[in-house]
């Protein structure tokens, strides 16, 4: 190879390396950001898990509170403003599914998959909702026909 090809080498590994390096720079800023973003929204995070203390108080709070604030800084890095939505309404989605998980895995003495811990709460749910409807207890059969 001549001493022109290689140079024109090195000058595209030397801007390949620059684009790397800003890449670096621009996803440091962009965990700084949502780290930013996420740490403004501790105090929503807390009372989040107190809601969720005072609906299941066999929970530590502490664990509550450690599970809101993971969700809340996953909710940040995944956060798009473009979507014209208030940060808070998406976050709460993220800390609801995390702190419903934290319950599935660690709420009872037997661990159940959380598929079929989810398919027993629908039919919990279906339940309730024929309750009501019938104004007794539903049979099998009742609840099979739904």
């Amino acid at each position: 190879s001549t001493p022109e090809q290689e140079h024109k080498f090195c000058e595209t590994i030397l801007d390949y390396k620059d684009r790397s390096d800003l890449a670096i720079e621009e996803s440091e800023e962009y965990n700084e950001a949502a780290n930013n973003l996420a740490s403004n929204h501790l105090r929503f995070a807390y009372f989040m898990a107190l809601f969720f203390y005072r609906n299941n108080s066999s929970t530590p709070l502490d664990d509550l509170i450690q599970e809101s604030n993971i969700a809340l800084f996953s909710a940040a890095r995944m956060y798009n403003y473009q979507k014209n939505v208030k940060f808070s309404s998406y976050a709460v989605i993220w800390i609801c599914n995390r702190v419903r998980k934290y319950f599935q895995c660690n709420s009872t003495t037997i661990r159940m998959p959380p598929d079929s811990r989810n398919l027993y709460y629908k039919i919990r749910k279906l339940e309730r909702g024929l309750m009501q409807q019938l104004d007794n207890f539903p049979s099998y059969e009742e609840l099979l026909n739904c």
